[in-house]
């Protein structure tokens, strides 16, 4: 799950994704601190495989693992 409040759209995660999960969408995000971003970064979880790489190399931590539910 990414915080979008959090993400400071440095493209970190979509760089080092060794699938194609991470997806940069032309999609206006306005924070709760008022800044507005012109792109979203969300998690495809059809390609997902939980590697957690994406995570870890986030570095203000606005990514979260979280347990797949069926």
């Amino acid at each position: 799950m990414i915080d979008q409040d959090k993400c400071i759209r440095c493209r970190i995660c979509w760089t080092y994704c060794p699938e194609p999960a991470i997806r940069e969408l032309d999609k206006p995000y306005t924070s709760k601190s008022g800044r507005t971003y012109r792109v979203t970064y969300e998690i495809d979880y059809d390609y997902c495989k939980g590697c957690g790489i994406c995570a870890e190399e986030c570095p203000v931590k606005a990514i979260t693992m979280v347990e797949e539910v069926r």
